[in-house]
């Protein structure tokens, strides 16, 4: 297998998001009799790869089913709604990605990330939410939706 742990970011255009699709599409490469010229364009995470490592490997791991991540349906498994990213580190804004088929989600907070990673996120944030071609639509349903993903995903943090 051969993946990285994020994308490329000079190829990003000025003024995009910094978790833009450029720093977040990821390849994975996986050789094996199980895999042989197939392409998967699924939703997948790299808190997935200890599950693709075990199944390739056909052994269990038990400590797997306490992370978030899940084998792929084009290993057997379940395919993902979303995949969620982001950038949490002192003194930078923070940044949140979540991504589906049909639509990429955007946020990134106004204030710094403080000395000990907490977020301040009450001082509001900037939000985006584009298709596929990158044209920005508005839909306060999904909106909400991907909103409660990040919020879940900061609540130790977040004040």
């Amino acid at each position: 297998t051969l993946f990285s742990d994020h994308g490329n970011g000079f190829n990003v255009d000025a003024g995009q998001p910094f978790l833009s699709w450029q720093r977040e599409n990821v390849p994975l490469m996986i050789y094996g009799p199980e895999f042989s010229h197939n392409i998967c364009d699924e939703l997948v995470e790299s808190v997935d790869y200890g599950h693709i490592l075990c199944h390739l490997a056909g052994m269990e791991d038990p400590s797997l089913a306490e992370n978030d991540g899940n084998l792929p349906a084009f290993c057997g498994g379940t395919e993902k709604e979303y995949v969620f990213a982001q950038s949490q580190h002192p003194d930078r804004e923070y940044a949140a990605f979540v991504g589906t088929k049909d639509y990429r989600f955007y946020l990134e907070s106004y204030q710094k990330v403080d000395k000990d990673c907490r977020i301040e996120i009450s001082a509001g944030a900037y939000v985006k939410l584009v298709d596929m071609e990158d044209q920005e639509f508005q839909n306060p349903d999904i909106m909400e939706k991907c909103k409660a993903i990040v919020m879940e995903n900061i609540r130790d943090f977040a004040y």
